[in-house]
């Protein structure tokens, strides 16, 4: 630059680095560079520091003239601009910057209107480099150039990589923006941008990026060198040439190589290919020739691989060599598997082929069968060698294979003999179906009935169990030969299987006789008079059989059987055995033998035989049943269980087998050690008989014995309750176990019940007794069970009754009679401690403290028990002995071994009692240290820590309190025995002074203020279950239960509140009516709108209306349909929340602390429970203001997101709503990102169906399967997955979701819509059902209204958006679209109302102006029409669709001038709009104006060639110019007039005029070809044919439209006159009746019909044509005319008289009609002459 010496030397120091980039970047562009190069050239712009006139942007401003793009200046420039791009679009190119400037106008203007991925589109089919100016212009003239940048890197094209380096170039982007650009490009891509980098004088930039790619994908491309698969060596070069910009030349030579490599494999694989040919040709020679070129150039080819056995001759010199060169031959063909190429060159089949065939010949099996596998599965054997391997796999045992080769021989070359071996080979492998199937194909082609193949059918159907299929073939058999011994034993076989009995045993008669030695013929005989019933002459026929057959073991066994079956077990015993003895011991055999030596008496041989038979089948059931069974007969009840075991794992196992396996489980009432099994047995045999009695009971033994009383307990109820328990052995025994179960579960009265019950049936059981008794007392019968307990006690010498006597009356309260039975055997108690300290005991309770204690005194304590101690302790406790109680305490504690914490426990309330608080501290840190799971000794130890001032402690000890056990108290941990004095023992606690209850508020509060919501929910809770009837704790936890997700737990904590008493004391009322409210908006979020209502009445009756509660009755009247007093009512809460602030804490002065976590509470849900209210009264972005806020301030309480989250879903679920009744825009975008990750932690069930339905609803793909609504318990439930399958149009499923919940109407409003959407009328009737049970929902109705418009309903469509209107009267969408329904009605003036009425609702609408402007157009309001579209142009000046409305409405109103402006005006803002270029073609056309007309239409036709209309306004315009040869041009230039039909029908009437009638003809008839099923094509052919004279063919095309057609009337009347004419008047008289019955009002019809009925002579029929005429146009002179004709014809002159006078009247200028008349009343006269004379 500096070298020219065009600069002078003054600012040659101003060329420092930032300008000398810039001017750099500016000499990457002609245009731009020669423009800056002038200002150099001005000093008082280059002595400004700035430098400005080096930036694009500037320059693009200078050569526009202009200093900013107003709408004004852009239309001063848009002309000059559209030529220019014109211009640029023919190829030619911009001279200076300022023609690329105005190109660049006109794509912003296009940008604007569309995407700029269309507008850059549309460019890229050019050159590139012509553009790179214009872009650089555009992209200075943008707001948001990025937006430009970013849609050319989206090109996939070279112009990508030209313009997108040239912007980077000239506004010098940032290099890591082109970073980012080239590396998501593919290689290709990558490097043509570096290529344009590098021209653009980037080297280094382009180095830089090409060495970074290379590090980023060295490792990939380091994998794929090394993979022998990957084969693409143009992939190879582009990597090199990468290389080589990144300056990596040895790995760019290293990548060459490789490539070249590549086309050598390539060129070896061709080689390899030939080798395969001359192989084919058995040319060896030629096909090693070939090989070795392909050797010579990838010699690693030939590495281990040893080619050259490919070649050698498969022979050898013994059977072991030629086995080991197959051998050889599979390892080497192994790795020639390796080598692609050559696998496809090798005819690889024919080498096997040929290998096969040398192994059969020498004998090699095996190696044949692995070869024979190899070739089976390439299916390329011959049948022969099919067969032949078959047999060979045959001969292996290989049944499947010997299948597959049979079958594929029989394929290969069907024949009878290979179908025969067929279905051998499938009756071999026990495939009798299939083998069925083939024997019937060999018997019918073999066409004999009486052979081999239909035995072999027979007995293949037989075995099939098609005995009917037998029997058939036997018939046709028997029909040839009656006496056939075969045939006659197979169809005796089928006869029994049909149960023809008689028949059968005739043919099997016969058959015995001719073929006696057929064993199967005798037994079926034999067997089928067993089931006559003639057992004995069974047994004469097999003893008959046997004199034949002596040996034959299948007759002797059958003979035993029959005798065993009749009963005859001495006959039978004799001949088992020998079968027995014979050695062919069966499982059958076995049971029947020791079955009948059991009957016999002889149990040991029998027990010998199964036992026996079970070493040889262990796993056969019934023989392990009846092993069971003999097992426990001798006692072995272990021995039979495992024997049951087997039997009952059966699938087919008896019942008697289950039921004696479970009996025999239960017998001795102890525990099962395989219950499972046990328990599947019973299962089994309840499920095969439900009502088995016994069965049931064993299930309650053993539900009994598992400790699952309810189930037990259940069980036996049923048993007493069924009729089969009388007379049941079972009975008492039911009864008593049914008495057992109750007392377990402390139901004294059904236990009392009960056992009275088993007494009576088992009146002797002593240990029932005493059950009874202590049921008695349990019931609080204590009279009844002392009694009771006194008839048992009789022997006073029992010991052991007595005390069992003694504590039941201790129990039940008789202290004195305890005591005396305690005396009777005090001498036989001794010195057992247990029972003096039972009797101590006893004493104690009867006040005799003296006589007790004095007991207590005479035992020692040395030596004693720790847990008699601990009684001991218990005792002198209750008698006031404190001390002495600590000292019995401490020894129980010294004497074990480790410190035991119960005891810690024990001794630390002694020292409370004797208020050593000191001395009960080491007591209290070994009971922390125990961790003792009970919570009174955590309580208790922390207040004695408390009382000792360690308040700290104490704090942590009632926190880790609630990770231990709830229980009250540690019986659990005690033995059963001890259980009433260590009851005593802790009555201790009564020293505590506070209640579990309290010390949970307490710490619940504490919690709760620090911020951990969820331990305070778990401390809240349980006290909640230890003082349920306390409601500050219940709102307390319902508030965290809320704040932790868990709505249906909060709901189940206020739901009490509904049922206290209406007068409660003042300081209660607040308190009751929060816990009401949050009822209330609990019910309310569920859907339950009654207990909603419910909560709202309680509360109000407190006189306490708080704004949440307003709220909560202004969501009540939404939820009816009140919106207008919802909206009232929410209004005052919002007044009263902000005078009151919501911020008294609900409850009095007490628990200052609760208060003020009430205070904390209500500010926090503030915004919650406003939102709430705002969502159900519809007001969705208010709502979702007020939810924004409530997540600010709640962000770590789930409660809330959970709120949020639900709002969500139901405004995405309610979103098809709003879209189905036009008001789509009214619903807000909500994100529920944020609230599915805050939630994410949250295991609450509702949570997780809430965060399922929210993924179901806003992301359907890939959730919604998995989304189940089966298990949905209400319609609610259905609502995510219903509104997810209405985004994806499956109006099916949408319904199937819903369809379970048809009680609720919105489910059948959305069910109805679905099927309405389906095209299913009855969806509007439901949808009509639906809308009535909800008249006050403004969005059902609007359902209602788009369903009803759907089917066309246009008057109920209507009435309901005019109810909807009602309702939310404010809405414009609704006044549009009644307006569009009031059209469909025909009622012009209630559109033009309801368009004024939206109009006034949204003024600003261009859209509703546009409507009613269309409307005013439609029925004449011109002057209006205009007035409306002039005030939407003032709105939206650019808006083209305006101004093309605006020109059609001049247009109309024959304002062509100013139609022509505004349509110019179209063209001006819309350059590419081809409707815009069309209305001004058109009204140029209509102005004369034909040059204007040709220019717009030419242009039409450039923006879019295939455009109908411009085509048509073009042909018009040559037509006017009177050329209709260059409209016929223009028109087969197009070539589209193949595919529109107007154009080709266009055509034809053209070429009719240019070329003649007759190539019109067939002009028209190609139409008719090319659109086959158009009406109009084909009437034009007709017509043409007329005008041809071709009158048959016009008819017959003619009949071709009516079957397209039957409708068409021109086409009927042409074929009535056309037979008419010929006289053909039936034929006339059908196309006419025709006519008439599809048009009834055509007046031609009708009188072309009468006219042919009167030429028929049928006057009556013509006249009743001629009448109808006369009804249809009463003015038209022709129908009287035509009638007065008939008339006269039928010689009614007086009527004739009358009709051709009317005629007259009406056409007073016929002149032949007046002759007619004349004639007429001539006529007449005459006639009435006559009948006077006569």
């Amino acid at each position: 630059m500096v070298a020219d010496g065009r600069f002078d030397h003054k600012i040659t120091f101003l060329l420092d680095e930032r300008i000398r980039k810039d001017i750099l970047a500016l000499q990457q562009d002609e245009l731009f560079w020669r423009l800056a190069e002038q200002y150099f050239d001005i000093p008082e712009i280059v002595e400004r520091s700035s430098f400005d006139f080096l930036k694009p942007q500037f320059l693009v401003f200078q050569a526009l003239g202009i200093e900013d793009l107003t709408e004004e200046r852009i239309r001063g420039l848009l002309s000059e601009a559209q030529l220019l791009y014109r211009q640029l679009l023919r190829g030619e190119r911009v001279q200076d910057l300022r023609q690329a400037a105005l190109v660049a106008l006109v794509l912003r203007e296009w940008g604007i209107r569309s995407d700029w991925r269309d507008v850059l589109n549309s460019l890229s089919v050019h050159v590139a480099e012509a553009w790179e100016t214009v872009l650089a212009c555009l992209y200075a003239m943008k707001q948001s150039p990025q937006e430009l940048f970013d849609a050319v890197v989206s090109l996939r094209s070279r112009c990508a990589a030209v313009w997108g380096i040239h912007l980077f170039v000239l506004y010098q982007m940032d290099a890591k923006v082109l970073s980012n650009v080239i590396k998501t490009r593919s290689l290709v891509e990558q490097l043509m941008w570096l290529r344009q980098l590098v021209a653009k004088g980037h080297r280094g930039l382009a180095i830089q990026l090409a060495a970074e790619i290379v590090d980023e994908h060295w490792t990939e491309w380091n994998a794929l060198r090394q993979n022998a698969v990957f084969q693409n060596s143009m992939q190879w070069q582009h990597v090199a040439e990468l290389c080589i910009l990144a300056e990596r030349p040895a790995l760019a030579l290293e990548f060459f190589i490789r490539a070249g490599n590549l086309l050598k494999s390539q060129q070896a694989e061709m080689n390899l290919r030939q080798a395969g040919f001359w192989l084919e040709k058995r040319d060896r020679t030629q096909a090693l020739e070939a090989v070795r070129e392909a050797l010579q150039l990838m010699p690693e080819l030939a590495d281990g691989c040893e080619l050259e056995s490919l070649f050698e001759e498969k022979t050898a010199s013994s059977t072991e060599e030629l086995k080991r060169r197959f051998e050889h031959w599979q390892d080497c063909y192994r790795k020639w598997q390796q080598l692609p190429g050559l696998m496809l060159c090798v005819d690889w089949t024919s080498q096997w082929k040929d290998w096969l065939t040398v192994l059969l010949q020498n004998g090699l099996l095996v190696e044949a069968q692995a070869c024979a596998r190899v070739l089976l599965a390439q299916d390329a054997l011959s049948s022969e060698v099919y067969e032949q391997v078959g047999r060979l796999f045959e001969q292996q045992g290989d049944l499947k294979d010997a299948i597959a080769c049979q079958q594929a021989a029989l394929a290969a070359e069907p024949s009878l003999a290979t179908r025969r071996r067929l279905a051998d080979l499938l009756e071999a492998a026990g495939e009798w179906h299939a083998a069925l199937a083939e024997r019937e194909e060999v018997y019918q082609w073999s066409g004999v009935v009486d052979g081999q193949d239909a035995a072999a059918l027979a007995r293949c159907a037989l075995r099939a169990g098609n005995a009917e299929r037998t029997w058939n073939v036997c018939q046709r058999w028997l029909e040839v030969r009656r006496d056939d011994g075969l045939a006659n034993g197979l169809a005796g076989m089928a006869l029994a299987r049909l149960g023809k009995l008689d028949e059968a045993l005739h043919c099997l008669e016969l058959a015995t006789n001719v073929m006696p030695k057929r064993v199967d013929f005798w037994l079926e005989r034999a067997e089928v008079l067993k089931q006559q019933g003639a057992t004995e002459q069974a047994a004469d026929v097999l003893r008959f059989a046997l004199s034949v057959l002596p040996d034959e073991i299948a007759l002797q066994l059958a003979l035993g059987r029959v005798e065993w079956v009749a009963g005859q077990y001495t006959d039978a015993l004799p001949v088992l055995k020998q079968v027995w003895q014979s050695g062919d011991i069966d499982p059958e055999l076995a049971i029947v033998l020791a079955d009948v030596q059991n009957h016999l008496g002889l149990k040991d041989e029998a027990l010998q035989t199964i036992q026996q038979a079970r070493c040889m089948y262990p796993r056969h059931p019934e023989l392990a049943a009846r092993h069971a069974e003999s097992l426990a007969f001798m006692g072995d009840m272990a021995g039979a269980l495992a024997a049951f075991a087997v039997a009952v794992e059966a699938e087919d196992a008896q019942v008697e087998w289950l039921r004696s396996y479970v009996r025999c489980a239960l017998v001795d009432g102890g525990q099962i050690e395989q219950t499972e099994q046990v328990l599947d047995a019973l299962q089994r045999l309840l499920h095969e008989m439900p009502s088995d009695f016994e069965g049931r009971f064993l299930l309650g033994k053993l539900l009994l014995q598992q400790n699952e009383l309810q189930n037990a307990y259940a069980v036996f109820s049923q048993l007493v309750d069924d009729p089969a328990l009388i007379g049941s052995p079972f009975a008492g025994e039911v009864w008593h176990e049914l008495g057992r179960t109750a007392l377990m579960l402390n139901l004294a009265d059904a236990a009392v019940m009960a056992f009275q019950e088993a007494t009576q049936l088992l009146p002797k059981n002593q240990r029932l007794l005493r059950e009874l008794a202590e049921a008695y007392e349990v019931a609080g019968m204590d009279q009844e069970a002392v009694q009771l307990a006194r008839q048992v006690c009789t022997d006073v010498d029992d010991v052991e009754k007595a005390v069992w006597f003694a504590r039941l009356l201790l129990r039940v309260g008789d202290a004195d009679g305890a005591v005396a039975v305690w005396e009777r055997i005090a001498a036989d108690i001794g010195s057992d401690i247990g029972l003096l300290l039972e009797m101590a005991n006893a004493l104690q309770k009867a006040n005799r403290v003296q006589q007790a204690w004095e007991i207590v005194q005479r035992i020692c304590l040395d030596g004693v028990s720790p847990d008699l101690l601990r009684r001991m302790a218990a005792l002198c406790y209750a008698l006031g002995q404190t001390e002495r109680a600590f000292d019995c305490l401490s020894r129980s504690f010294r004497q074990q071994s480790k410190p035991l914490g119960l005891q810690a426990l024990e001794l630390a309330y002694l020292c409370g009692a004797m208020k050593q608080w000191g001395e009960a501290l080491p007591f209290v840190e070994i009971v922390l240290r125990q961790e003792i799971p009970m919570m009174d000794a955590w309580v208790w130890a922390a207040d004695v820590l408390a009382i000792a001032g360690r308040w700290q402690a104490a704090l942590k000890v009632l926190e880790q309190a609630l990770a231990l056990t709830t229980q009250n108290s540690v019986l659990e941990q005690i033995d059963e025995s001890d259980a009433g004095l260590a009851q005593q023992l802790f009555v201790f606690s009564d020293c505590l002074g506070v209640e579990r209850a309290d010390v949970l508020f307490r710490l619940a509060r504490l919690t709760a203020l620090q911020g951990n919501y969820r331990k305070a929910l778990e401390f809240a809770l349980s006290g909640v279950q230890l003082r349920p009837e306390n409601m500050m704790l219940r709102y307390l936890a319902a508030e965290l239960a809320a704040a932790q997700a868990q709505m249906q737990l909060a709901m189940k904590l206020v739901e009490p509140a509904l049922e206290l008493e209406d007068t409660l004391p003042l300081e209660q009322q607040g308190l009751t009516v929060a816990c009401l409210t949050l009822c209330g908006e609990l019910a309310l979020r569920e859907g339950d709108v009654t207990l909603a209502e419910q909560c709202l009445q309680k509360g109000r009756r407190y006189g306490n209306e708080s704004a949440r509660l307003l709220a909560l009755k202004s969501r009540l009247y939404a939820r009816q349909g009140k919106f207008w007093m919802a909206n009232d009512v929410f209004d005052l809460a919002i007044v009263l929340a902000k005078k009151n602030g919501e911020n008294k804490p609900l409850l009095g002065e007490n628990w200052l602390s609760l208060r003020a976590l009430l205070h904390d509470w209500s500010e926090r849900t503030f915004f919650v429970w406003l939102g709430e209210a705002l969502l159900d009264l519809q007001r969705w972005k208010e709502a979702f203001q007020f939810l924004d806020k409530a997540t600010e301030r709640c962000e770590a309480c789930a409660g809330v997101w959970l709120v949020y989250l639900i709002a969500a879903v139901r405004v995405e679920e309610t979103r098809w709503l709003y879209d189905n009744v036009h008001l789509d825009g009214r619903l807000p975008v909500v994100s529920i990102e944020v609230a599915l990750k805050k939630l994410s932690g949250t295991s609450v069930e509702e949570v997780q169906k809430w965060i399922m339905r929210a993924k179901v609803v806003f992301e359907p793909i890939g959730w919604l399967e998995e989304f189940s609504v089966k298990q949905a318990k209400d319609f609610e439930d259905a609502q995510a997955a219903f509104a997810a399958w209405l985004k994806s149009k499956n109006w099916q499923r949408a319904a199937e979701e819903v369809s379970a919940f048809t009680e609720d109407a919105w489910a059948r409003l959305m069910v109805g819509f679905c099927q309405a959407m389906m095209g299913e009328v009855s969806g509007f009737i439901v949808v009509q059902e639906a809308a009535r049970a909800l008249p006050f929902q403004p969005l059902v109705q609007g359902i209602l209204a788009g369903v009803a418009e759907r089917c066309e309903e246009w008057s109920v469509a209507l009435d309901a958006v005019h109810k909807a209107l009602q309702l939310w009267p404010g809405q414009a969408e609704w006044y549009a679209w009644a307006a569009k329904l009031a059209k469909q009605l025909g009622r012009t003036e209630d559109v033009l109302s309801y368009w004024e009425q939206a109009i006034q609702l949204a003024p600003q609408s261009i859209e509703y102006k546009l409507a009613y402007a269309a409307v005013c157009r439609s029925t004449g309001r011109l002057t209006l029409a205009i007035r409306i579209l002039r005030e939407a142009v003032a709105l939206s000046p650019d808006h083209f669709v305006v101004w093309f409305d605006f020109a059609l409405a001049y247009q109309q109103n024959g304002d062509w001038s100013s139609a022509l402006t505004c349509a110019e005006r179209v063209c001006m803002l819309a350059p590419d709009s081809v409707d815009g270029l069309i209305l001004a073609g058109q009204i140029s056309l209509q102005m004369g104006r034909l040059d204007d007309a040709f220019r717009y239409a030419s242009d039409a036709i450039r923006y879019n060639p295939n455009s109908k209309q411009g085509l048509m306004l073009l042909v018009d315009v040559w037509t006017q110019r009177g050329q209709p040869l260059e409209a016929l041009n223009v028109l087969e230039a197009s070539g589209l007039y193949r595919q529109e039909e107007e154009l080709g029908r266009r055509r034809a009437s053209l070429v009719a005029i240019v070329q003649g009638k007759e190539a019109g003809f067939w002009a028209y008839r190609q139409v008719s070809l090319d659109f086959p099923e158009s009406v109009s094509a084909l009437i034009d052919v007709v017509r043409a044919l007329i005008d041809l004279g071709q009158l048959d063919e016009a008819m017959r095309t003619a009949q071709q439209v009516l079957r397209l057609d039957p409708a068409r009337t021109d086409m009927l009347l042409f074929l009535g006159r056309s037979f008419r004419q010929r006289g053909q008047l039936d034929q006339a008289v059908h196309f006419f009746s025709e006519a008439v019955l599809r048009a009834p009002q055509a007046l031609e019809a009708q009188l072309e019909l009468g006219q042919t009925y009167q030429q028929q002579r049928q006057y009556g029929l013509a006249l009743e044509a001629f009448e109808r005429a006369m009804q249809i146009a009463p003015q038209d002179y022709r129908a009287f005319h035509l009638a007065g004709l008939a008339k006269r014809d039928a010689k009614d002159y007086p009527g004739a008289e009358a009709m051709l006078r009317r005629a007259v009247q009406l056409a007073p200028g016929e002149v032949g009609i007046r002759r007619q008349l004349a004639a007429v009343i001539a006529l007449n006269m005459v006639q009435t002459v006559r009948e006077v004379e006569s």
